[in-house]
């Protein structure tokens, strides 16, 4: 018995483990910690590490078929839908890179704290050259519907905005206190995160200041995204003990969505909520794989 027993204990942890690299992980919240990025389900449940050990991991974004781009240190990492580890994405034209954001033609956007800049890359990762090099401190990025980006800068406290070809369109908002974290709402107000007074301030598209959104207590409000329902959602700084990820409904109500782990949080993004992924194709093969094996196993068994 003992001999049936292995074969079939190792089938079982087979399966198992096809199982977890097949899950799709579906709408689920991306969340950016100093040494990877954190899943968490839909109900804030902790689906554990969609990638880890990324030293510095900072900035995440998205392209149009789920896969999950992440800044660290100087390199942009690229992963499949499911998190399987695509490698290096981009290794040039960085420098401390922070924020991110796809425009509509799917070229990705990098905020280069260090460089002054924002950085241009095209679908496959080609380097297209500094978009911007009229910045102090840039942190965040953001697009609105028309194509304009949105930067928001340490160094002057503004929200700085250029228009789709790189025209520096001046100062979009003002009279902040080490503003982080930019996102629009389906109705074209952006929403900006500030450390100072740990708040979230509200303007509308035309920039004009609708005041606090919310006020974060002592959390560091850091990256910001929407959900399809508005529910706004703060990756907190401060880690620790603290709540990791809050969520905001409409009217700027404070619940907590997440408090698990204790590195300090940066950026975050939701997972669509369906990916193209051949999770029937995984699978199969591996059942294909496991049957392979048992019958390897107890072929073994048969008396000679």
């Amino acid at each position: 018995m003992r001999g049936i027993k292995r074969p079939l204990g190792f089938v079982t942890l087979l399966l198992a483990l096809c199982a977890h690299s097949a899950s799709a992980r579906a709408g689920d919240l991306l969340v950016v910690q100093s040494n990877g990025v954190h899943a968490f389900g839909s109900d804030g449940a902790d689906h554990g590490f969609f990638a880890h050990l990324l030293d510095g991991a900072q900035g995440i974004a998205l392209d149009s078929g789920g896969n999950v781009y992440v800044s660290s240190f100087n390199v942009m990492h690229k992963f499949g839908p499911t998190g399987a580890d695509l490698g290096a994405f981009a290794s040039t034209g960085l420098s401390s890179p922070q924020g991110l954001a796809f425009d509509s033609s799917g070229n990705l956007y990098v905020a280069n704290n260090n460089s002054h800049s924002v950085h241009k890359f095209g679908p496959t990762g080609a380097d297209l050259g500094s978009f911007t090099s009229a910045l102090s401190l840039p942190v965040a990025l953001a697009f609105d519907s028309a194509g304009n980006l949105y930067v928001t800068d340490q160094g002057p406290q503004t929200v700085h905005e250029f228009g789709p070809s790189g025209a520096d369109l001046g100062t979009f908002a003002s009279g902040f206190t080490s503003p982080t974290g930019l996102a629009f709402d389906s109705t074209g107000n952006l929403y900006v995160a500030q450390l100072g007074g740990n708040a979230i301030r509200k303007f509308s598209a035309t920039g004009t200041d609708l005041g606090i959104f919310a006020n974060s207590g002592s959390n560091q409000p850091w990256g910001l995204t929407f959900d399809a329902a508005g529910n706004l959602y703060a990756a907190h700084h401060a880690g620790g003990a603290n709540v990791l990820v809050s969520e905001f409904n409409p009217t700027g109500i404070e619940t907590a969505f997440a408090s698990t782990g204790s590195a300090a949080q940066t950026f975050l993004a939701f997972s669509p909520v369906t990916v193209p992924e051949p999770s029937g194709v995984v699978l199969a093969v591996c059942g294909l794989v496991a049957a392979w094996t048992l019958r390897r196993r107890f072929e073994g068994l048969r008396p000679g």
